[in-house]
């Protein structure tokens, strides 16, 4: 077990990063977002409590539940609801960090602070849930529901009540965001497994339950958007709703190799070096890996020091390679770590077809990987827990990484505002 002080400081380095959190919302403008005109826009249209149609708006093709509840919760309490959306946003992400820290006590009780505290740090988490942006509230239904698909699979009884959560908390994700569905595929997922391990006739009557649910809080919407426009805006690769659709793809330039196998396998290290330079290299792995611990930081602060950006992408290694570690180890235990393996497996197909049907999906940021961020967080207990026990005296060096990482990443992301 991890020794009592450094857990002390590893859950006082999550109040700090807590507090950055809680500033960041206090004193971000709302023009501090990505895509943030776009977002302004739908957030404006969805006040009075309609739902605008996708081609009204550059962003509009997303699911209407973040802009709709910031709307009108911001009416019901009198306020406006440009930081309306922002404490939504910056809730959703403060409540995640509690279902990551419960998902790892399902699997990795002794190292969960180690999920946790990566959870906290992590760069694009921490500038988005500060924005009118629906990626932190997304992010939080999808670790809600991986929280409950484990305990689904973990106890052999079937609960009824389970299994309406369930389908809630999937429709709820899917009306968060375009890729949000993958959770009604996860749906799928829980069914497939359980009637392989068990074949018992109550795992269909389940999923068909849970998928009702699901398809009850989803439906209306796809059928309104298939009616009007011929498709149902499952996932965000409908391009030519856009006024305009190469003015968008031409802000995006590729080198020669896009194509090859060089660029979705080999990582480039230059991003090390100039971690700015995100759509300048042939190396899918190093884009999403950099977009992940640095792009969002670099938007925040500007900072005139060349070397915070490298430093922030180094100490990200370290609860990367660990994750690596962890996801290896989960592969080795199916049938513990189903419901972690299926959304990495799930989300991974997800992109895959995005990038065949549109490469630009894959360099413009790895925020579309957050389907399985929980899943990524539970593993980096998991590696932790496996080098610990492998090499005890590199715990050390392990405590020291992580409030390391946690530090650079907690002052990078301090708003200055």
């Amino acid at each position: 077990m991890a020794p009592p002080l450094s857990r002390i400081f590893g859950w006082l380095m999550v109040a700090a990063l807590v507090v950055v959190r809680l500033h960041n919302a206090r004193v971000t403008p709302a023009h501090h977002s990505f895509d943030n005109y776009g977002h302004l826009w739908y957030l404006q249209m969805s006040a009075g409590g309609q739902v605008p149609l996708p081609n009204q708006g550059w962003q509009n093709y997303h699911p209407p539940l973040f802009y709709w509840l910031s709307g009108r919760l911001g009416a019901w309490f009198h306020q406006a609801a440009v930081p309306t959306a922002q404490w939504i946003s910056t809730v959703a992400g403060l409540l995640r960090l509690l279902v990551v820290g419960l998902i790892a006590r399902q699997l990795v009780p002794r190292y969960t602070w180690f999920a946790v505290v990566t959870a906290a740090a992590l760069p694009i988490d921490v500038i988005t849930a500060a924005t009118v942006y629906n990626l932190s509230f997304a992010y939080f239904w999808c670790a809600l529901f991986l929280w409950l698909m484990i305990g689904a699979w973990q106890e052999a009884r079937i609960r009824v009540w389970r299994e309406v959560l369930l389908g809630l908390v999937a429709a709820a994700g899917a009306m968060s965001r375009p890729d949000g569905a993958i959770l009604l595929v996860l749906l799928g997922a829980l069914w497939l497994g359980r009637m392989v391990r068990t074949g018992r006739v109550d795992a269909t009557l389940s999923a068909f339950l849970s998928g009702m649910v699901a398809l009850a809080g989803v439906s209306w919407f796809w059928l309104r958007n298939l009616a009007d426009f011929g498709r149902p805006f499952v996932f965000p690769t409908d391009w030519d709703m856009y006024p305009n659709p190469m003015a968008v793809r031409s802000d995006f330039a590729f080198l020669p190799g896009f194509h090859s196998l060089a660029f979705y396998f080999l990582p480039d290290l230059r991003t090390f070096a100039h971690p700015r330079d995100l759509y300048g290299f042939c190396s899918l792995p190093s884009i999403l890996y950099a977009s992940i611990w640095w792009r969002y930081s670099e938007a925040q602060r500007l900072p005139s020091d060349p070397y915070v950006g490298p430093l922030l992408l180094v100490l990200g290694l370290l609860p990367t390679v660990l994750m690596l570690v962890g996801l290896r180890q989960a592969c080795r235990r199916p049938s513990t770590w189903w419901p972690v393996l299926a959304s990495v497996l799930a989300t991974v197909a997800f992109y895959t077809t995005m990038l065949l049907k549109d490469p630009i999906w894959g360099a413009v940021k790895g925020l579309y990987l957050y389907t399985c961020f929980p899943a990524f967080l539970v593993c980096v207990a998991a590696g932790t827990q496996e080098v610990v026990e492998r090499w005890p005296k590199a715990r050390p060096l392990l405590y020291v990484g992580f409030f390391a990482m946690a530090g650079v990443s907690g002052w990078t992301n301090w708003y200055p505002g």
